[in-house]
């Protein structure tokens, strides 16, 4: 009888003993494969209060699906968890996305404005995650013409301001020296005073009808576009006093001789108007070059002569 043997079977715990697999120290674990469908994204577990894969706070999310979610974190910023499919419509948006916060974040300081500003950016991006990949829209249209009308609204408002401050401080100067200091003076010094005043309050009123039209870079400094402000009454009221410089000078306005009224109210005119005195300096400075160019043609005659 012949006698066979059984195969050794191995034992439970060699059964279910795993391969081990080759990952060397240091590395992080394989990460899972979206493959699996009964595995959510990472970012469908985010809640407000959590912290987001970069280790930041989430404030507040704004959208969340499967391809992505965007939300706020501390310092008012925007972010985005998302997958890495997506089309280069995706990316364009935000770049643009970051291109954008950057002047909102510097110019906007009012929180509920800013906070309006990042929500907008938000749902343009929203609509870029869920479009299609040949798309050509501009999702963040109208958060671009948002931020950019009320950056240049700022600082119009900062040149008016300045403006008005300025013209404020030049008024009661003006006006404490013509009444106290030259009050009795009858020379030219109290008359210079006065339109140099009256240029100022020129300058001021020009401001206060355009200001809305006033063009402003929209990446110059607070400090620019107040010194600008300053600057254009400062040159409203030295126009004033050029125009009357001029006057006295037998160039402009000799109509106005014994007529004092007439030349302040010209001296107001030369305020408001920026560009009165510069053309009338122009002009003159034609006029002075072809004289002297009249002038030199008969002294070269008579020399060769």
């Amino acid at each position: 009888m012949t006698s066979t043997t059984e195969p050794k079977l191995p034992s439970s715990e060699q059964q279910t003993k795993a391969p081990a697999t080759d990952v060397k120290q240091g590395e992080p674990p394989p990460a899972a494969t979206s493959s699996d469908p009964s595995k959510p994204p990472r970012w469908m577990s985010y809640r407000s209060g959590d912290r987001d894969a970069g280790g930041k706070e989430i404030k507040e999310i704004v959208h969340q699906s499967l391809k992505g979610a965007i939300y706020l974190t501390g310092g008012d910023n925007l972010q985005w968890d998302e997958e890495h499919n997506l089309a280069k419509h995706w990316h364009r948006a935000t770049a643009e996305a970051i291109y954008l916060l950057t002047p909102a974040k510097i110019t906007i300081k009012d929180p509920l404005e800013r906070n309006r500003v990042l929500k907008m950016l938000a749902a343009g991006l929203t609509r870029a995650l869920h479009a299609t990949p040949d798309t050509d829209e501009d999702f963040l249209a109208p958060a671009r013409e948002f931020i950019m009308a009320r950056r240049q609204e700022i600082l119009q408002i900062r040149y008016f301001i300045a403006a008005v401050v300025t013209v404020v401080a030049a008024v009661t100067l003006l006006t404490l020296m013509i009444t106290i200091v030259f009050y009795d003076d009858k020379s030219n010094v109290h008359q210079f005073l006065i339109v140099a005043l009256l240029g100022s309050v020129g300058a001021i009123i020009s401001v206060l009808q355009r200001f809305h039209s006033i063009p402003v870079e929209l990446y110059a400094s607070r400090t620019l576009i107040a010194i600008n402000g300053c600057s254009r009454i400062i040159l409203g009221g030295t126009f004033g006093a050029v125009f009357l410089l001029l006057h006295r000078g037998g160039m402009l306005l000799q109509v106005a001789e014994g007529r004092p009224f007439l030349l302040y109210a010209a001296a107001f005119v030369s305020g408001f108007s920026e560009r009165a005195i510069p053309e009338v300096l122009a002009q003159f400075e034609r006029q002075f070059a072809v004289r002297n160019t009249s002038q030199s043609r008969p002294r070269r005659r008579r020399e060769k002569s």
